[in-house]
């Protein structure tokens, strides 16, 4: 995505440049502007073909990464038990989930004014994400040991997942982590990727 944009900036210079010398030079200078500005804007338009399909390709595999670490914690059950809730955490630790940095890093936006649209999504889904992760894998290891009976005693343990119930697995919908990330995929961030609003029918 940013090779693309990159590129689409220094061939549009090239191409005004070349036509404007184009329109004010003599005969020789001429012919070789003309070449110029005839490869320059030929290049310039597969560069804008390559970057709007890039762009897509980048913006939904951000979605899609977000996507499946929340269909992950939606199958969480807080009517289970402590060693299941450990065991889902420590799940969590070891699936292979595409790396959120990764395909946030990925994106680059030709024309975005002030960085509006990156620091949303950095705002409103990635950071929360990133958090969300570090948070659950950071207790890997004292999930693991209770497992193994050789950590910390359950009352510790349960301070630790009601914490994490508390933060990103509320029984409330206002205050669900899950609800509030694909509410965001699903409004603002869809119109960033589709350059409009997701149909009412396919959101529900």
């Amino acid at each position: 995505m940013k090779i693309y944009a990159k590129s689409i900036w220094w061939l549009s210079s090239i191409t005004l440049i070349s036509f404007c010398v184009l329109i004010f030079s003599n005969k020789i200078i001429y012919d070789i502007s003309l070449a110029i500005f005839g490869s320059s804007l030929v290049t310039l338009i597969i560069s804008i073909i390559g970057y709007r399909s890039e762009r897509k390709k980048t913006l939904e595999h951000f979605y899609n990464t977000i996507c499946k670490r929340i269909s992950y914690l939606s199958t969480y059950l807080h009517s289970c038990s402590i060693e299941d809730k450990c065991k889902f955490f420590i799940n969590h630790f070891y699936r292979d989930f595409p790396s959120i940095g990764d395909a946030y890093a990925d994106i680059y936006f030709l024309w975005d004014y002030k960085k509006k649209n990156l620091k949303y999504i950095y705002d409103n889904i990635y950071s929360k994400c990133r958090d969300m992760a570090y948070d659950i894998d950071n207790y890997y290891f004292d999930f693991a040991t209770y497992i193994n009976k050789t950590g910390k005693n359950s009352q510790i343990i349960k301070e630790y997942i009601q914490m994490l119930e508390s933060k990103y697995l509320n029984n409330k919908i206002e205050n669900n982590f899950c609800v509030t990330i694909m509410n965001e995929l699903n409004g603002e961030y869809y119109k960033i990727l589709y350059g409009k609003e997701m149909e009412s029918d396919s959101y529900e």
